[in-house]
Order: structure tokens, then C-alpha cells, then sequence
């Protein structure tokens, strides 16, 4: 089974979320604020947490009330502020999931570099088929002993256009040849064809 790499990231942000919100909720209480206005607030609610004092150490018990609201309201913010961007995330990575099936990949070079090796295959098939058909006939035909000699030779590439030249010579010689046009009605070959 092969897991979308989208889904995996997704995923993978998830458990390190979920262990961030955990140790800066264990933070936060240790210091003596919220847990649960602190859980949410993510890496940038740890850093802040790294930097304010611990408010039981407040000499008091008003100055330790002062510390731990103004924490706590530092805390909220940063916890809403850190589910905003968690919510916009989510939208964005949905609406990429979205716009795609589930396990498919983008196009690359190798479904590519398949179709053109399959479609250079069948070119070279078809020109190879139509080379023998040629070749059977050109012992008996000097005509075609001379359309074998200019299309086998080892200079020229089996391409689509290859295949072209090959198919409009065998239609201009199947004008006055009968082995020629046995071979042009054989392969279906005709002037549309040509014009491709």
C-alpha cells in the first residue's frame, strides 16, 4: 500500500502538533498558568513561555493574580491566534486533497518518457512490416529494390515522418506498380493518411 505523500506530511504535522500542544500545556501549568489557554499557542507560544517568570514565585498573592492573568491573556491570544493559522492550513491542504484523487501523482517524466517509447515502438513496427513487405517484392521489382535501398539504409531514423515518406513514396510508385499497390490496399494506406 502506498500512502499519498500529501496525506503522510499532513499526518506527520499532526503528531508533532498534537506533542507540542502537550509539553507547552505541561509548561504553562508548571509555571502556574492554564493549561488549557496555553495548550493550543504551539512553538511560539513555548518560546514565550521560555521567557516569563514563574508566578508562584510572585511575592503576594495579588502580584502572583496579576502574573497569572496577564499570562493566561497572553496565552489566549497566542493559542487563537496559532488555531487561525491552523484553520487556513487545514482549508489549504483540503482544498489541494481536494483538487486531486486520493494516491495519484503529479505527471512526470516517466509517464511521459512510457507514452513516447510506446509510440515509437508502433512507429518502428509499421515501418518494419511495410520494409518486409517491400523487401518480398523488390527480388522480381527493380523499383522497389531502389525504395528498399533508400529507406533501409542505416542513416535513417525510424520516425513518425520516417514513416510519412515511406507511405507517400509507396502511394507516388503504387501509380504504376501493382506490387506496390497491393502493398498501399494491404496496409490501408491513402491520401488522407499521407497529408497527417
Amino acid at each position: 500500500m502506498h500512502l499519498d505523500p500529501l496525506i503522510l506530511l499532513i499526518f506527520k504535522l499532526f503528531c508533532v502538533g498534537i506533542v507540542q500542544m502537550v509539553v507547552t500545556g505541561i509548561l504553562a501549568y508548571r509555571k502556574g498558568y492554564s493549561f488549557w489557554l496555553w495548550v493550543c499557542s504551539h512553538i511560539i507560544g513555548l518560546i514565550w513561555l521560555a521567557f516569563l517568570p514563574f508566578a508562584r514565585s510572585a511575592q503576594g498573592p495579588e502580584e502572583i493574580t496579576v502574573l497569572t492573568r496577564k499570562g493566561n491573556r497572553i496565552g489566549g491570544w497566542l493559542s487563537m491566534a496559532s488555531i487561525a493559522v491552523s484553520f487556513v492550513l487545514v482549508i489549504a491542504f483540503s482544498s489541494a486533497l481536494a483538487s486531486r484523487p486520493i494516491g495519484s501523482r503529479p505527471p512526470n517524466k516517466s509517464s511521459n518518457e512510457v507514452h513516447n517509447n510506446v509510440r515509437q515502438a508502433q512507429t518502428e513496427a509499421v515501418y518494419s512490416a511495410l520494409l518486409q513487405e517491400v523487401g518480398a517484392t523488390a527480388q522480381t521489382n527493380t523499383k522497389m529494390q531502389d525504395l528498399l535501398k533508400r529507406f533501409q539504409s542505416p542513416r535513417s531514423r525510424v520516425t513518425s515522418e520516417g514513416l510519412q515518406q515511406l507511405a507517400t513514396a509507396l502511394l507516388e510508385l503504387a501509380r504504376t506498380d501493382t506490387d506496390a499497390q497491393r502493398i498501399v490496399n494491404k496496409f490501408g494506406i491513402s491520401r488522407n493518411e499521407k497529408k497527417q
